[in-house]
Parts: C-alpha cells; structure tokens; sequence
C-alpha cells in the first residue's frame, strides 16, 4: 500500500472529521457492486479497509442490496456470500416491497447523513446521488486498490458555510458583546477631531553638549595646588649658577690639552 495514497486518504477522512463530526469506529456501507469487484480481483475487505483508513471500520449492509444479489442468480453467488459476512442495517424495507440498492443506500443516509455512513459502491448512479449530498464519503475500488474520493463540490461548500458561520458567532453572542461595550456618546462622533500638539525634539537625537573639565577640589571645597616637578640636586645647581661651572670646567679643560 502506497504511503501517498495512505496520506491522501489520512487528509480526507480529517476533512470529514472536522467539518461533519465523522467519528471511529468507521460505519462502512456496503452495496453487492463493491463486493463483487472485491472478489474479482481479490481484495480482502476486512483485512484492507483498516489498513487503508487507519483505524477500526465496521462493515455493513442492507437486506435490499442481498435480495438483489440473490435474484441475479449464479452471476451474484459470490458477492452475496460477502455480504452475508457483514451486519445488516435495517433499512425499513419489507422483503416483499424490496427496493434497489442505490433507492434503499439513499434513504438510509438521508439528507445530511447523521450516522456518519461511509459507502462502499462501483454504482456510477449512486456515486452521482450521494455528491449532491454533504459530507457522505464514497469508496470505490480502481485500479485493484480501494480508493477514498475527494470530497464532492456541495461538501467543500457545505464547509465553507460552517466555518463562516463559526467566525460569525450567534446572535446571542453578538447581544452579549453589544451589552460589554460602553455606551457611545453620537455627539461625540460629530466633533471634530482633536489637532495633534507640537511634539519637541527626540532627546535621543539631540547632540550632547562638551562638558569642560573642572578644578579638582578637596573635600572641604579649597581647590587642589598644582604639583611641584621634583628635580635633581645637580639639575637644581646647575639651573641656580645659570650654567657658568660648567662653562669654566670646559674651558679648564681645554687649556690644559693645549700645553
């Protein structure tokens, strides 16, 4: 069984679930067409369908669509004897006053299918009956495998219709917030609308003015004597002489290399 096909069904039946209350264990009607096709290709229903839907299903039937089976003769011996597995729904239909399996299907899902029926049929005719009804899933086997159809136009629509509905809210809901909401002056809503102040510059865009620096002061508020530059007993002569010792031992030295 195919992952995307398992997917594409998992979507579908979420689809039904969520907007028409499609619940577990699955309620699967089934008509001799589909278990005829079954047969002639060997698909083991019981042992398929809760593979396919992933989850419990519960194969149904209806004594119309046996008695139709059983007056086609041999041709409809095999389908007849899968449907005699499954349970049969009472449909209301005496057995005298029998009727055909799309008319007996039909009446049983009604006009907006509240036992939550998925029907299994090859029927073209029926399958045509049951789109024009919402939310009715269709089964039907094609190329050897059973196969969910996507939902019917009238269904999407249906859907569309419920979820608006909900994003609406009932009208007692809509009283109650009416009741929540303050009572609006109408001369208010006539005056004119109030002139917006001047707002002043952003002080996050404002350039900061340079700051400059202050005088060091003590803690008892006298300001703070600027610091004397400690110098050298040598540097202290020498600046005091005004360099006249060391212009004479220059000289001293000088003549003393001449003799």
């Amino acid at each position: 069984m195919k992952v995307k096909r398992v997917k594409q069904a998992k979507r579908i039946i979420a689809f039904y679930q969520q907007n028409f209350g499609l619940r577990k264990p699955y309620q699967i009607l089934i008509d001799g067409s589909f278990a005829h096709a079954a047969l002639k290709m060997k698909i083991n229903i019981r042992e398929q369908l809760p593979k396919y839907l992933g989850a419990e299903v519960q194969c149904l039937t209806t004594r119309c669509a046996c008695l139709e089976l059983k007056s086609l003769g041999p041709p409809g011996y095999g389908a007849l004897q899968i449907l005699k597995q499954y349970d049969e729904r009472h449909c209301g239909h005496p057995v005298a006053k029998a009727r055909p399996t799309p008319d007996c299907i039909t009446s049983l899902i009604g006009e907006d299918n509240r036992h939550h029926y998925i029907v299994a049929t090859q029927d073209d005719g029926l399958r045509k009956r049951l789109r024009q009804l919402p939310g009715v899933p269709i089964l039907l086997i094609t190329h050897n495998t059973i196969v969910l159809e996507k939902p019917a136009g009238l269904s999407m629509q249906k859907s569309k219709e419920l979820l608006e509905s909900k994003l609406a809210g009932s009208v007692a809901e809509k009283e109650s917030l009416k009741r929540m909401k303050p009572d609006a002056d109408p001369a208010e809503g006539d005056s004119a609308p109030k002139r917006k102040r001047r707002k002043g510059p952003n002080p996050l865009a404002c350039k900061r003015k340079k700051l400059t620096p202050a005088a060091p002061a003590m803690r008892d508020g006298t300001e703070l004597k600027k610091k004397r530059k400690r110098m050298r007993p040598s540097q202290r002569k020498s600046s005091e002489d005004g360099g006249e010792p060391a212009a004479a031992a220059t000289a001293a030295a000088v003549a003393s290399a001449g003799d």
